[in-house]
């Protein structure tokens, strides 16, 4: 008799933009002594994410840029500026 075995795997990929608000610290070191005090300030993050995806976990790059909402913006050093980031993530099933 024929045994027969059978398995599911699951695999993927997934690309994608994104944008959200974030916190950013603004402090002597962000912009070179500019600031008169440290504080948190709103920003928006965005940019493009890719994901390789298997049944136990995630893992991916994305790449994108800070915009600071406040008038220290013009002296904050990560104003504008590309940043590249690495992403793991777990299911939990």
């Amino acid at each position: 008799m024929d045994q027969y075995r059978s398995e599911i795997k699951n695999r993927g990929y997934d690309i994608g933009v994104f944008a959200g608000p974030g916190i950013a610290t603004i402090d002597a070191f962000s912009t070179r002594n500019m600031a008169a005090y440290d504080y948190s300030a709103l920003t928006l993050q965005y940019g493009i994410a890719g994901f390789l995806e298997s049944s136990f976990a995630s893992f991916g790059l994305s790449a994108g840029f800070d915009h600071l909402f406040s008038p220290d913006r013009k002296v904050w050093i990560y104003q504008n500026q590309p940043w590249i980031g690495f992403i793991v993530g777990i299911a939990i099933n």
